[in-house]
């Protein structure tokens, strides 16, 4: 795994600079490991969104980050964010393109390139959507197979190909 960390600039799009840096970087798989700064703006959808009903709100700041999130990978821009106006009022939600940085805003992505996220439309949400964790080929595609037998009798065991286990949360205390 390596880190990335960047700084952005007043007037920069975050969202836009995001998926600049994924781009630039070459990242197929990252994961915010956090953000904090100011906005002069946010616009965040609200929860409970549906494909055709989404409550997307532009909201005026200034604004503190107080917790970045998110799942990142070329053509995939997956971005939760908390912030708090100068009362102490917290918001949060979906990322969208809008939120334009106020004074500076640190970044630190952290990147797995041995791994490749990617999405497709979910016809059940109506959303882009996680499909699949690929594990790109190297010397752990073997250790998985030989293990797959003890990973399925994980819980927590999760695959995305019915070809090669490609990524597994693997609980040991059920050995």
């Amino acid at each position: 795994m390596r880190m990335i960390a960047t700084r952005l600039r007043e007037g920069q799009d975050l969202k836009q600079s995001i998926e600049r840096l994924v781009a630039a970087m070459h990242v197929s798989a990252a994961a915010v490991m956090s953000g904090v700064g100011s906005l002069h703006g946010a616009v965040l959808r609200m929860a409970g969104a549906e494909a055709g009903k989404q409550d997307i709100r532009t909201l005026d700041g200034p604004f503190e980050i107080v917790s970045l999130v998110g799942n990142l990978g070329l053509g995939r821009t997956h971005v939760h964010m908390a912030v708090s106006d100068k009362n102490g009022k917290v918001v949060g939600g979906h990322v969208k393109e809008g939120c334009i940085v106020h004074t500076t805003v640190e970044l630190v992505l952290a990147v797995e390139d041995s791994l490749t996220f990617s999405e497709a439309p979910d016809p059940q949400t109506g959303f882009a959507s996680w499909i699949s964790v690929e594990r790109k080929l190297h010397g752990s595609v073997s250790f998985l197979r030989h293990n797959a037998a003890r990973l399925r009798r994980s819980a927590r065991y999760t695959r995305t190909s019915s070809r090669i286990p490609l990524c597994c949360w693997y609980n040991q205390s059920n050995d």
